[in-house]
């Protein structure tokens, strides 16, 4: 990869279809990409964070009711931070904006 023959932190970022019902974009994929590399900042808010880990048990109570298989392996957020948090990756910086607890 790029990012590892030019000493870069890994920056990965990816827009996918969405479903409310299934998730699969939180559970499944994130987890995939970032297996094995457990150095890859995952960045969320605090509040984003909050509300991340509050709901967890209950959507996969509620999505098994429901029939629906929730991803058993998760990967939650390794870096919280407040607003106006920056990130570089290589030339490029990222400011996070916190307008609090949602998801």
């Amino acid at each position: 990869m790029l990012a590892d023959l030019r000493g870069w932190s890994l920056f990965i970022g990816l827009q996918m279809p969405y479903s409310l019902t299934q998730r699969t974009v939180e559970c499944e994929l994130v987890t995939q990409l970032v297996e094995g590399r457990e150095h890859v900042p995952m960045v969320v808010a605090k509040g984003v964070d909050n509300i991340i880990r509050r709901d967890d048990a209950m959507k996969v109570e509620r999505l098994a009711a429901a029939g629906f298989d929730w991803a058993q392996k998760r990967t939650f957020p390794n870096v919280v931070g407040a607003g106006g948090v920056r990130l570089t990756f290589g030339d490029i910086t990222l400011t996070s904006i916190d307008v609090g607890e949602k998801e």
